[in-house]
């Protein structure tokens, strides 16, 4: 080999080398997007569990409530004053459980927006764009909190009207 052929191969390994570490960079690259992107799914989905369990368990206490006023006003129809407080006082604290399991699906529902937005960020980091589903995913999370903060303020109201209520008849 020659003078010529030495040249070509040190033109071919300065112009190789780069190219390849650049190619092995992006790879190791995608690879910890893929992962990191999984890892957030992997938090989406714990957080998703734990607002349904969070729901579950409230429904359960409801019916247990429920079964418990039942009992109560069937032994004591004498005193149906008596009863009605104790009513309220269950309801009250239904309501109390149902507006702390909805202040929990609250902050699930915060967690996973931020995790969304993340992704979003990462996503367009990357260079790439969301998709729709990924937007209407956004969108829909962003409405479901509105919804349960404008549901967690009306329980709050409710439960200071039983409070004005309660305070009231007592002599």
């Amino acid at each position: 080999m020659g003078v010529w052929g030495a040249i070509a191969v040190v033109w071919v390994l300065s112009l190789g080398t780069p190219i390849a570490i650049n190619l092995f960079n992006e790879r190791s690259r995608r690879r910890e997007r893929a992962e990191d992107i999984a890892r957030q799914d992997q938090v989406a989905v714990k957080a998703d569990e734990t607002a349904r369990r969070t729901l579950a368990k409230t429904d359960e206490v409801a019916e247990v409530a429920a079964t418990v006023a039942r009992s109560v006003a069937a032994a004591t129809r004498t005193d149906v004053a008596e009863t009605h407080a104790q009513l309220r006082q269950i309801h009250t604290l239904v309501n109390s459980d149902m507006t702390a399991a909805r202040q929990g699906e609250l902050d699930q529902a915060r967690l996973a927006l931020i995790m969304l937005r993340r992704v979003v960020a990462l996503t367009e980091a990357a260079g790439r764009e969301i998709t729709p589903a990924e937007q209407s995913e956004i969108e829909r999370t962003e409405m479901r909190i509105a919804e349960l903060e404008a549901i967690i303020a009306d329980r709050m109201t409710q439960f200071r009207l039983a409070e004005t209520e309660t305070e009231e008849r007592k002599p």
